[in-house]
């Protein structure tokens, strides 16, 4: 039989069944379960929940051909053995490792860390709750977690600028732990290609190689593209075959590992096994069966859409017979009577090695932008000066030999094909590098991403409700809340003094058109009440109790945050029943500041809104034992609520109605807090002022001071406040009664 014959009957429409070595397959799997996920997990691995926005190649053209392999374009990055991007989410399954496998070698793990973004200023480190864990119970409890269902740990390590994640990120300084549910299932699957089997192994690489090989590749008609593989011979064995379905590319993206998945799903396959492209695989089959594995993934097709196959629209497009970016990779196979040995090592390390070039990349070079923005060595629009180290820097001797020539970098300091991951910020100035590369919140109110106008300052988020704006310091990424409407922000950040260069007071104009617009475009129909709490949903889902940048005043409360964003009634725009002036000025009246007299809470006498409280006192009934540090134990006899907590508060709690104010209240001239004369106690303060003795926090930029009268220390990092912040002299070591 002629080739051309046998590919048709082998490959074509008319293939039967008994032409394909499928299998049965019964086992546990795994996988992360994406109902449970954090929010928090979005930022660590962006690219995981979809590929339609990625950091590689990107141009107008349907197919991109680099050095390594051609990749679809225009619908997404399918993953591998995907066939296209109708193949629905949630297919992708780790089988359970065996326990030869090296607990740093973890498959589910591997795979994960492949939708990380390098370019993320903060590197996750995972752990598996069923390995890394249990293996050390002690590690469980440091951690402060309940490991009663599998999952995988995300340690984030305390970093050196705690405004890295703003507050609102809900990280905490001193580093933080957050869990990613795995589901562990059983199943039974049957018409699976397992390529853990030797003799399927074979027909793949012999179908396929050779489809590869006698198809003329054909493209849309506007795209012309020429194809060549010079100077190689086809593979004709497993260590020159595996490269090219271990490819590094995220989703292994090449026409020829989806024309595979593509015709899989075309004659009936349910599913196909697979060795993973993020760690190492081993195989072991004994008189036909496995009997070790660990490192491989099962992509399920049940049910997926059925495709049409046609060769010319997914073979004959490799460049190449090698994946270079793969070189160091060994493979290993030993055939015996009745045994089959698979080994393939170096693919765990390789992964490892090309994140932490590129996060030593970002990470260097967000550094020295920030230093010469702080010392004013360079403005926010110079261009960015990339600072790329050679591997053999970053991770030492032989580092070359494990990435390829994908990371060679000559002494004229021209890049190889890696040249794609850094041409994106050789285009960007100082503001925009570090705009693209700091997180912030996630929010349907906020604009996405940080932005700069090209004069000022400071980095920008604009609301989209409301005329307000986060400021974020480039040279500390200090935060400040500025509500455009009451003036003019200060002209450097309060932190680190830096002014990106620019030493005029900030320019508004645009910014007073932009907050004009805003009220005059946007309306939620809202008054009252209801109009407060749509502003403090806003406005927490950026800020935290924010430095305000007009005032420079820190908010004690995060409801007096939130007030402080409404400005007075004056004479301007109305809109969604605030009424407010455009123009920066002084307010036509000034607000009147009540205390509750049943939550305790300063209100606003303009907007009374909704009081919560208990309107009993809390009874102690117990305490949380050694493991939360004998926390006190509380409950509400008016409603039963048990609260776990020193000092509870009484509000929120289970009786609702309207703020009402305490009779008329007096200022205690010794603690400066107003009091209601009826009842004088409550007074703390210092009686004698702090005094500053020294800096504190990762910079040693904040103040530290400590109270003669009684040796308090008084810490603003651990505060978060402003560096300079003088320390209240209420709350104190002198308890007494109010003073007028």
């Amino acid at each position: 039989m002629s080739a051309s014959k046998w590919l048709h009957s082998l490959l074509g429409p008319t293939a039967t069944q008994e032409d394909i070595p499928f299998t049965t397959f019964h086992g546990k799997l795994r996988q992360i379960d994406t109902g449970g996920l954090p929010a928090t997990f979005d930022l660590f691995f962006p690219k995981f929940r979809t590929e339609e926005e990625w950091r590689a190649s990107v141009t107008d053209l349907q197919y991109n051909f680099s050095a390594r392999t051609a990749q679809h374009m225009g619908r997404g990055r399918e993953r591998r053995f995907a066939g296209d991007q109708s193949l629905p989410r949630g297919r992708y399954y780790c089988l359970v490792d065996s326990e030869s496998s090296l607990a740093a070698n973890n498959t589910l793990i591997g795979e994960l860390f492949a939708y990380a973004d390098p370019a993320f200023p903060v590197q996750p480190e995972l752990l598996d709750s069923t390995v890394d864990v249990a293996r050390d119970p002690q590690m469980a409890e440091s951690l402060g977690h309940h490991l009663s269902s599998p999952c995988l740990l995300n340690i984030v390590r305390a970093s050196e600028n705690p405004w890295i994640f703003a507050p609102t990120m809900g990280f905490k300084v001193r580093g933080d732990v957050f869990s990613y549910p795995v589901a562990i299932t059983e199943q039974k699957i049957d018409k699976v290609i397992d390529l853990r089997l030797p003799e399927t192994l074979d027909w793949l690489m012999r179908t396929f190689v050779r489809l590869e090989a006698e198809t003329e590749f054909q493209p849309s008609a506007e795209h012309q593209i020429i194809c060549t593989k010079p100077g190689l011979a086809p593979p004709s064995d497993l260590e020159t075959f595996l490269p090219l379905i271990l490819t590094q590319q995220l989703g292994g993206g090449s026409t020829f590992v989806q024309g595979i998945g593509t015709w899989l799903r075309t004659h009936g396959a349910h599913a196909i096994i697979y060795p993973s492209a993020r760690s190492d695989s081993k195989t072991v089959v004994s008189d036909g069966q496995v009997v070790e594995s660990f490192g491989y993934i099962l992509l399920d097709y049940r049910g997926a859409p059925n495709l049409k196959f046609e060769a010319k629209h997914h073979f004959g497009a490799l460049p190449s017979w090698r994946e270079r970016d793969i070189a160091s990779v060994a493979i290993t196979e030993v055939r015996e009577a009745g045994r089959f040995v698979l080994e393939i090592k170096g693919v765990r390390l390789l992964q490892e090695a090309r994140f932490a070039m590129f996060h030593d990349w970002t990470t260097r070079t967000m550094g020295r932008v920030a230093s010469v923005l702080r010392d004013g060595s360079e403005k926010l629009g110079d261009p960015v000066k990339r600072v790329v180290r050679k591997p053999a820097e970053v991770l030492g001797e032989g580092a070359e030999k494990i990435l390829g020539q994908d990371f060679f970098i000559d002494e004229s300091a021209r890049f190889m094909p890696i040249s794609l991951f850094l041409d994106e910020w050789r285009r960007m100035n100082n503001a925009e590098f570090s705009a693209s590369v700091l997180p912030q919140s996630q929010s349907r109110d906020w604009q996405t991403g940080w932005g700069w106008d090209g004069r000022n300052w400071f980095l920008h988020r604009k609301c989209l409700r409301r005329p307000w704006v986060v400021l974020k310091c480039p040279g500390c990424y200090f935060e400040e809340f500025w509500n455009v409407l009451q003036g003019v922000p200060e002209s450097a950040c309060p932190r680190c003094n830096c002014d990106g260069g620019n030493k005029a007071q900030p320019e508004i104009s645009e910014w007073r058109a932009w907050a004009a617009e805003i009220l005059a475009t946007v309306g939620d129909g809202l008054n009252g009440d209801a109009l407060l709490k749509r502003n403090e949903q806003i406005y927490t889902a950026a800020c935290w109790m924010s430095r305000n940048a007009v005032t420079g005043e820190k908010p004690a409360t995060e409801q007096d945050a939130v007030l402080s964003t409404l400005l007075p009634p004056a004479q301007g725009i109305e809109r969604e029943g605030i009424t407010q002036t455009v123009e920066a000025g002084a307010p036509a009246g000034a607000s009147q500041y009540l205390i509750c007299k049943y939550c305790g809470v300063r209100f606003d006498a303009a907007h009374p809104g909704s009081c919560s409280y208990h309107p009993l006192e809390p009874e102690l009934v117990g305490n949380r034992g050694p493991r939360d540090d004998y926390t006190d134990v509380h409950r509400f006899p008016c409603c039963g609520q048990v609260v776990a907590a020193d000092e509870p508060a009484r509000s929120p709690g289970c009786t609702q109605g309207f703020h009402e104010a305490l009779s008329a209240l007096i200022t205690c001239k010794r603690c400066g807090q107003p009091f209601n004369p009826e009842s004088l106690t409550g007074c703390s303060y210092h009686p004698q002022e702090a005094k500053c003795v020294g800096g504190t926090g990762p910079r040693y930029d904040w103040d530290k001071y400590i109270f003669p009268c009684c040796g308090e220390e008084y810490d603003g990092y651990e505060r978060q406040l402003s560096p300079t912040a003088q320390p209240p002299q209420s709350p104190g070591c002198v308890k007494c009664d109010h003073e007028a």
